[in-house]
Formats: structure tokens, C-alpha cells, sequence
């Protein structure tokens, strides 16, 4: 799920994943556009460690100041309502 313009909402993204565990989810990683680098906020700079995961995700679509939330779950429809359960509390 991308949200659009809330990457200033996130710090490290530990409160996404634990959002996403208090949802059904069995991990849930966020990864945000800021100043032109795609980060997994608080560890990676990808653009510069996987540029090649970097240039998948930015094939999205994703722009300046926003949000990607990929969460995981043993079914699919667990795992989606996760992700949009993370995504609407960044509104």
C-alpha cells in the first residue's frame, strides 16, 4: 500500500510494525521517500545498499514524501488488512 505525502509521520517505523502485529500481520516493513532516497527509515539508505530493490519500488510510482507498507501474513486477505489498517493511521 502506498500513502502519499506522510513520510514526516514516520520515525523508525517500529509503531508501523507493531501496528501491523496488532492486526494479524506476522512482520510489516514501511519504506519512505525523503530528500530523493528511498529509506527504510532508520537502517538503509536502499538507493545506495540494494539499487536494485530500490528501482522496483520506485517503479510504483512512489514520489517525495511517501509512505510504502508491505506487510505479511499466512493469508492474504490478513496481510492486506494490515497494510491498509497501518496506512490509514497515517492520515
Amino acid at each position: 500500500m502506498i500513502v502519499h505525502r506522510r513520510a514526516g509521520r514516520i520515525t523508525d517505523g517500529v509503531e508501523q510494525r507493531d501496528s501491523g502485529y496488532r492486526h494479524g500481520s506476522i512482520g510489516a516493513s514501511v519504506f519512505i521517500i525523503r530528500y530523493d532516497r528511498l529509506l527504510f527509515p532508520g537502517l538503509w539508505n536502499l538507493d545506495k545498499m540494494h539499487p536494485d530493490f530500490a528501482e522496483y519500488v520506485r517503479g510504483t510510482g512512489m514520489k517525495e514524501g511517501d509512505v510504502l507498507i508491505i506487510a505479511g501474513a499466512d493469508d492474504r486477505a490478513v496481510a492486506r488488512y494490515s497494510a491498509v489498517s497501518i496506512g490509514l493511521e497515517l492520515l
